[in-house]
């Protein structure tokens, strides 16, 4: 069983606060906890050491420090086994109505994909279809390592679910669950014996490879106007309205853009905090104090650029890469389909697609 010290989770915890507040306030999705909470009772030792001590329920996002600290007590008390061995026996996941809602598996895989890596700052998917079999790989941020065993194996398990929900009810779905490969590094395998997969060790990243040809597997009740509520909830769920956002927030986005159109690059940190005639020490403080960081603020932005250059403006996906300052194209794919689950490329055709679509019934 992979259980670490108490004394590591806290003293990784701790090291996160100092080495980056920023990404250790960022607000995380509760599901997964609440899951957990549930199940076991809500026991008041759940949330000790968090900002939520006492409560028998959770908002919707709390810090990453508190998530953390959870998770640890959880880890510590019920052991990582036993609370992915619950995510199997539970049947269900947090946003299950949304991803099972898609099309086809290799929608459903996506759209998770993207939510994932839009709302949970430590952990990176992508799915890359242009092989058979389809790999989905994960990273997780070194700087919760003692943390990654569990975040490996949860991802591992709900992604499995996703899968059997859209294969395992057709007569020859055993068998293509029987192609799938799980790639554990730091995780034990608790899925063995719970799903008809080839486990193995990997030396790099955890991943799951699945046939092809499932990505293609149907949704029987697909519903094409409840799908196209749940994109366009997506698109907006999660994320600040202007009117939430603090004017410091608007000012270096501003500043980011505008050195952007104008030469291409990203500006250092020092050089917004002069911009805005504050020190980068004032300027850290107040980004901490409103759960951005400087990085989420440049990312937020060169989406949102890459958005309109890819779909208004029509230009090659190196020329996007070269305008939003990036080394090179690999850098800015890569970034891009952590946000939405797709290459910028596969991101254009199906808007392009939708758009067309949209005209042809009006």
């Amino acid at each position: 069983m992979n259980i670490a010290a108490p004394l590591g989770f806290d003293a990784c915890i701790a090291e996160l606060s100092r080495k980056d507040p920023f990404k250790a306030f960022s607000k995380v999705p509760t599901g997964m906890l609440s899951f957990w909470a549930e199940s076991i009772g809500w026991p008041d030792w759940l949330l000790e050491g968090t900002s939520h001590a006492g409560s028998k329920q959770l908002p919707r996002r709390i810090r990453m420090v508190d998530d953390l600290k959870a998770t640890a007590n959880l880890i510590e008390r019920i052991g990582e086994e036993r609370l992915v061995e619950m995510i199997f026996e539970w049947g269900r996941f947090p946003g299950d109505t949304a991803v099972l809602s898609a099309p086809d598996l290799g929608s459903a895989l996506s759209f998770f994909s993207a939510n994932v890596n839009r709302t949970n700052p430590p952990i990176s998917l992508a799915l890359c279809d242009n092989a058979d079999p389809v790999r989905l790989s994960m990273a997780i941020d070194p700087d919760i390592a003692p943390f990654s065993p569990i975040y490996e194996s949860t991802l591992i398990a709900v992604v499995l679910a996703v899968v059997r929900s859209f294969i395992e009810l057709r007569k020859e779905g055993r068998d293509i669950l029987g192609k799938v490969t799980v790639g554990i590094v730091r995780s034990s395998p608790v899925c063995a014996g719970r799903f008809p997969c080839r486990i193995v060790r990997s030396s790099q990243e955890p991943f799951i490879d699945i046939p092809k040809e499932a990505l293609t597997r149907t949704n029987p009740g697909f519903n094409p106007d409840f799908w196209e509520g749940i994109l366009r909830q997506g698109q907006t769920d999660e994320r600040p309205t202007n009117a939430d956002i603090p004017e410091v927030i608007h000012a270096v986005e501003a500043a980011v853009t505008a050195s952007l159109k104008e030469h291409g690059r990203i500006l250092q940190f020092a050089e917004v905090a002069r911009s805005l005639d504050r020190s980068q020490r004032t300027l850290a403080r107040n980004l901490a104090g409103s759960g951005f960081s400087y990085r989420s603020i440049v990312d937020r932005v060169r989406l949102t650029m890459a958005q309109d250059l890819l779909l208004h403006r029509r230009l090659a996906v190196h020329e996007v890469a070269k305008r939003l300052g990036y080394g090179d194209d690999t850098a800015f794919v890569r970034s891009f389909r952590r946000h939405f689950g797709v290459s910028p490329a596969r991101w254009r055709r199906n808007e392009l697609l939708a758009l067309s679509k949209g005209n042809t019934t009006a």
